[in-house]
């Protein structure tokens, strides 16, 4: 969930970085160690474009949710999605 809230998925018509809605959704304790997992999470997405074959950006966006899903099976469907949906937006603009 802290990566939904974080990146504003379903509430930003863009990734943005909320670390105040986290603080305010998992409390000021927690939040902190959440905020740091969503930005190595970040991190982590490639921030080039996938080595593998021809891409558009959605078969690129799919390519990097595939190695998020690998690497970070205790992921959600929806948490990976949304790390799509930031990478896709990075490299978009």
């Amino acid at each position: 969930m802290a990566v939904l809230v974080y990146l504003g998925r379903g509430v930003s018509s863009t990734p943005t970085q909320l670390p105040d809605a986290v603080v305010d959704y998992f409390g000021t304790e927690r939040a902190p160690g959440f905020i740091e997992r969503v930005l190595a999470l970040r991190t982590e997405s490639p921030l080039t474009w996938p080595d593998s074959g021809d891409h558009d950006i959605g078969s690129a966006t799919d390519e990097v949710i595939s190695r998020l899903r690998m690497n970070h099976p205790e992921l959600s469907d929806d948490a990976l999605i949304a790390l799509g949906w930031d990478w896709s937006w990075l490299m978009w603009k």
